[in-house]
């Protein structure tokens, strides 16, 4: 009879065996089970060493934190795009749970982005998140910021937002009061103190203008319609002004009304946009020169809008169909 052969384990096999088979379960348990970090909207935070939280200021930029707690999930939301993991960790966000996991692929370093609410970008779900301030009604035609007993506006934030030399501002209205004569009505902007860009009224002409300001010592281009743009009351106006680096233009009811030679980047305001006034501080809780009027949609985009998309698009209601560069609509 054949001998039976023996497999003899080293002490040494025997541990590398184990040392396997607690790997695969630690795999599997990984796999099955991702890593949650975030539970029910404000959390204690884990593995600090493993994940930088970078948070959205009001300005748009991010900024690596070193909380010792997550944000607040009120103030802030989860930025799925931007979130990601060296070692190709997957991140996703668990809308019943209101969670963010990750799909752990041993030590990986995770950067978790959240965007601010404090002015969220509706683009437009009819959310209206801008922050108003004496808002007078909310009715089928809009959002009427002012009258003549009660004056308001919406700040719609972008505070310190780097342009460049590309940007469109599109803000639709119609004018509820007369326009006053002691100052300009301002329906749009974030311009003050030779910062920015935004339309205005002009006195005693009352025609629509737009403007920029380029430069050290800044330079104002100011350019209004001709005689066919002088503002009415109980008229809905389509605005919009576009600049390309070398080029602005303002549009009326999808009509190129003017335009203006322009080179050079827009200077950066620290105020954010008012919608219905002119900011005159960075937190936009004070302003000036209210516009007496209903506003349904406010936008604006990171690049110059075309002749064909402007009328088409803008010639009276708002119905952008291109919405790249596309950085803040509000529709009330």
């Amino acid at each position: 009879m054949a001998e039976k052969k023996r497999i003899n384990f080293s002490s040494l096999d025997f541990i590398l065996l184990i040392l396997l088979i607690i790997s695969l379960l630690v795999i599997i348990y990984l796999l099955l089970n991702p890593r949650t970090i975030i539970k029910n909207n404000y959390y204690e935070k884990k593995d600090n060493n493993l994940i930088s939280l970078m948070i959205q200021n009001e300005k748009g930029d991010y900024e690596q934190r070193d909380d010792l707690v997550w944000p607040d999930a009120k103030k802030y939301r989860f930025n799925e795009a931007y979130s990601k993991c060296e070692n190709g960790s997957k991140i996703k966000w668990d809308s019943n749970l209101e969670n963010v996991e990750i799909a752990a692929q041993g030590s990986d370093k995770c950067y978790i982005y959240f965007d601010t609410n404090a002015f969220v970008p509706d683009l437009s779900g009819n959310g209206n998140n801008g922050k108003t301030y004496n808002i007078v009604s909310w009715d089928e035609e809009g959002i009427t910021t002012s009258n003549e007993k009660q004056k308001g506006y919406v700040n719609c934030g972008l505070a310190g937002y780097d342009f460049k030399a590309q940007i469109t501002i599109v803000a639709r209205f119609k004018l509820i009061d007369s326009i006053p004569t002691e100052y300009n009505p301002y329906p749009f902007r974030n311009n003050s103190g030779g910062r920015g860009v935004g339309f205005a009224i002009s006195n005693p002409r009352q025609a629509f203008g737009s403007e920029i300001t380029i430069g050290e010592p800044f330079q104002n281009k100011w350019i209004s319609g001709d005689d066919n743009s002088i503002a009415h009351l109980n008229e809905w106006y389509t605005l919009v002004e576009t600049y390309d680096g070398q080029m602005q233009k303002i549009y009326i009811n999808g009509e190129l009304k003017k335009e203006n030679n322009l080179t050079g980047d827009i200077n950066i305001s620290p105020f954010p946009f008012i919608l219905g006034a002119s900011p005159s501080n960075a937190e936009g809780t004070a302003v000036f020169n209210y516009t007496y009027a209903i506003f349904t949609d406010a936008l604006i985009f990171t690049r110059p809008l075309t002749a064909e998309e402007v009328t088409s698009d803008y010639a009276q209601t708002v119905n952008p169909h291109n919405k790249q560069g596309l950085l803040l609509w509000y529709s009330f």
